[in-house]
C-alpha cells in the first residue's frame, strides 16, 4: 500500500479508496457513444459535418435574438459553446392566423440545411454538460407523415457551475400532446435544440454547453439502478457502477479498497465533536459552516499525503441528490514517490486535480477526496460526480 493510502487507514478516519480504469468505458465493445461536439476546433460545426444555430422566431414574425460562440472556458476543458439570448413578446405568425409564444434557443441541424434528415433510432438519448442556471428544454423536431412534429422534456438546473444533462429520447413528448416519441419518429431528426424554459427563467440570459454526444442501450449509466452495486458506507448508502470496478475488503471491516487505475475517492465518515466541530489530525478542528476553516484544514491534510504547489480554484455549495455539499477544488502536484506509482499506468504528468466535499448526515459528517492526474479529468469526473450524487441515506430494514 503507498504512503498516501496508508495515512487514512487510522482508526479515527473511516476510509473507502475507488480506484478506476479510464478504459472502463472504452472495453464495452457494444458501447458506441458519438460524441457530436467537444468544441475544441473553434468552429460551430459538429463531428456530423452539420451546423449549430441560432434559433429564433424571427422567421415567423418574432423579434427574439440569439448569438453563439465559442467560450474559452468549457467543462474541464479549453472551449464550449455560449449562447446569449433575448426573449421578444407573444407574436402573431407573418403568414398564419395564429399567436405563438416567442423562443429563442441553440439548434443542431441533423443534414447540410434544414429540411434534410437524419436517422438518430440506433442512439436512445442526448448527454451533454451544461452551464446556466435555470430550467432547460430539450426538443427534436421530426419529419413524420402529417408534416413537421416537436417533441421536448424539460430539465432542471439549480446550480451555477457544470451539471451532466442526459435525456432518454423515450422521454421525449409531443408538443400539445401526451403521446411519447416513437422510434419510427426517430428515422427523420430535422433538429435538436436545447434552450431555457419560457415560462421559468427570465426573458434574457446566457448558457453553456460542452460534450455534447449520443449515446446508445450500451452505454454504461451509473445513473441506472440495473447497472449499479448498492455499497452501505456508515449511515449512507453508496451506488457504484458494477462494471469496471473491482473491490475488496480490507483488515477492518469498515474500509472497502479498489484499485485499477490512477483516479482515487476516499470516504471518511468522521463524528462531529462537541460544539460540532468537524475534527481533523494533529488537533485541528474547522466549523462545518465556515469554508475558510474547512479549507485550510483539508489543505494541512492534503499536503501532509504528500501533495505540492496546491492552489484553491473553487469553493461553492453544491446539492447533490439528497445531501447539499460544500464543495473545493483545488489543482497541485504529486509527490515525486506517488508519480512513480503512477507512471506504470501510463501517467506522466504530476499535476493533480482534487475535489473535497463535506457532508453531513444526522452526527456524522462525510469528507470525501476525489483526486487524479489531471490529463484524465475529462474523463473520469462524469464517474466521480455520478457516485456522488447517487449517495442516499440508508434506511434500516423493519
Amino acid at each position: 500500500m503507498s504512503p498516501m493510502l496508508k495515512y487514512f487507514a487510522t482508526p479515527l478516519l473511516v476510509a473507502m479508496f475507488v480506484m478506476s480504469d479510464l478504459a472502463w468505458a472504452q472495453k464495452k465493445e457494444k458501447v458506441k457513444e458519438l460524441l457530436l461536439d467537444n468544441f475544441e476546433d473553434s468552429n460551430l460545426v459538429c463531428q456530423l459535418g452539420t451546423t449549430w444555430i441560432a434559433a429564433t422566431d424571427r422567421d415567423e414574425g418574432g423579434s427574439s435574438e440569439a448569438l453563439l460562440d465559442i467560450a474559452g472556458s468549457g467543462y474541464f476543458s479549453k472551449k464550449a459553446i455560449h449562447v446569449s439570448y433575448q426573449r421578444g413578446s407573444r407574436y402573431q405568425h407573418k403568414t398564419q392566423s395564429i399567436w405563438k409564444d416567442a423562443f429563442a434557443a441553440l439548434a443542431l441541424l441533423m443534414g447540410e440545411q434544414f429540411g434534410r434528415t437524419r436517422d438518430l433510432s440506433p442512439y436512445h438519448g442526448l448527454s451533454f454538460e451544461a452551464k446556466g442556471q435555470g430550467a432547460f428544454s430539450v426538443l427534436i423536431i421530426c419529419q413524420g407523415q402529417n408534416g413537421m412534429q416537436i417533441f421536448y422534456v424539460n430539465l432542471t438546473h439549480e446550480e451555477n457551475g457544470w451539471k451532466k444533462m442526459r435525456v432518454a429520447f423515450s422521454d421525449l413528448r409531443l408538443l400539445g400532446e401526451e403521446k411519447t416519441i416513437q422510434t419510427s419518429d426517430l428515422h427523420a431528426v430535422l433538429l435538436i435544440g436545447v434552450s431555457h424554459i419560457a415560462d421559468e427563467t427570465p426573458d434574457h440570459g446566457e448558457f453553456w454547453l460542452d460534450d455534447v454526444a449520443l449515446w446508445a442501450s450500451g452505454d454504461a449509466r451509473p445513473e441506472t439502478r440495473h447497472q449499479i452495486e448498492e455499497i452501505r458506507f456508515g449511515n449512507l448508502l453508496l451506488y457504484k457502477p458494477s462494471i469496471g470496478w473491482t473491490w475488496q475488503p480490507e483488515k477492518e471491516i469498515s474500509k472497502l479498497v479498489a484499485e485499477l487505475r490512477a483516479t482515487t475517492m476516499v470516504f471518511i465518515g468522521i463524528p462531529m465533536l462537541n460544539r460540532n466541530r468537524i475534527p481533523f489530525s494533529d488537533g485541528l478542528s474547522a466549523d462545518p459552516g465556515n469554508p475558510r476553516e474547512l479549507l485550510e484544514c483539508t489543505l494541512y491534510e492534503l499536503r501532509k499525503l504528500g501533495f505540492q504547489n496546491l492552489q484553491a480554484l473553487d469553493n461553492q455549495q453544491v446539492r447533490l441528490k439528497y445531501f447539499p455539499s460544500q464543495r473545493f477544488v483545488l489543482r497541485g502536484e504529486f509527490s515525486s514517490a506517488s508519480l512513480e506509482q503512477l507512471k506504470p499506468l501510463g501517467i506522466k504528468s504530476n499535476r493533480a486535480y482534487v475535489e473535497v466535499d463535506f457532508l453531513k448526515y444526522k452526527s456524522t459528517t462525510y469528507e470525501i477526496v476525489s483526486f487524479l492526474p489531471e490529463e484524465l479529468k475529462k474523463e473520469m469526473l462524469p464517474q466521480i460526480h455520478a457516485i456522488l450524487d447517487n449517495l442516499s441515506p440508508h434506511q434500516e430494514s423493519k
